[in-house]
């Protein structure tokens, strides 16, 4: 599953400003899990910035896709939650647009939560589960970093998961590691299945 092209759209700081010509995956999770990472790994080419501080992506931050065998579409750099650092005004603005951008489904197809493996479940985490369980636009739940616990890590973490929410069987586990390049391809397998189906039911619509 190759990507055949990739190109930087924009910043913005207003979901209503956003594009919305193709349909859209959202890459959201705390921050410093790596979403910028993973989003260079997935379209194979450094077009995220990243950084080792956390909070540093402020904006919602569109690329547009094409790859093989799979409709065009927007892929979306969330900035991070549960990091305290810089201006309030400026975090609630970043904040407010992603919401707003998670919350109107014409303007995302599906969403990738990212949660880093190797750090115990935290409240933030289980909020955003929570509210993505109980919504209808497809998510994948994404375990980042697994190259830093041993092969039983994730089944572990998704265990302790399902002791905390109630967890959907039918929700895609998909272990990756942005350092070792692994999971990527499944990444965009589960991508390309999800925006066929998602296109099917406009047609159908």
């Amino acid at each position: 599953m190759h990507v055949l092209d990739a190109r930087f759209v924009g910043a913005f700081l207003d979901a209503a400003a956003c594009p919305a010509a193709r349909p859209a995956i959202a890459f959201t999770g705390r921050s410093n899990v790596g979403k910028s990472s993973l989003v260079n790994r997935f379209a194979n080419r450094a077009i995220a910035r990243t950084s080792k501080t956390p909070g540093r992506t402020r904006q919602l931050v569109y690329f547009e896709l094409t790859m093989e065998k799979t409709p065009p579409f927007y892929l979306v750099d969330l900035p991070g939650y549960g990091y305290a650092g810089g201006p309030a005004k400026e975090k609630e603005r970043f904040s407010a647009a992603a919401r707003a951008l998670l919350g109107d489904p014409a303007r995302r197809a599906a969403v990738f939560q990212l949660v880093d493996v190797s750090v115990p479940w935290q409240d933030s985490d289980l909020e955003m589960l929570s509210w993505l369980l109980t919504d209808e636009v497809p998510f994948a739940l994404v375990l980042t970093k697994v190259d830093r616990v041993n092969r039983s890590g994730p089944a572990q973490h998704v265990a302790a998961l399902r002791r905390l929410v109630p967890w959907r069987e039918d929700v895609a586990v998909l272990p990756t590691s942005a350092k070792d390049n692994e999971g990527v391809i499944g990444l965009r397998k589960w991508a390309s299945r999800t925006l066929h189906a998602s296109t099917g039911r406009a047609r159908s619509g």
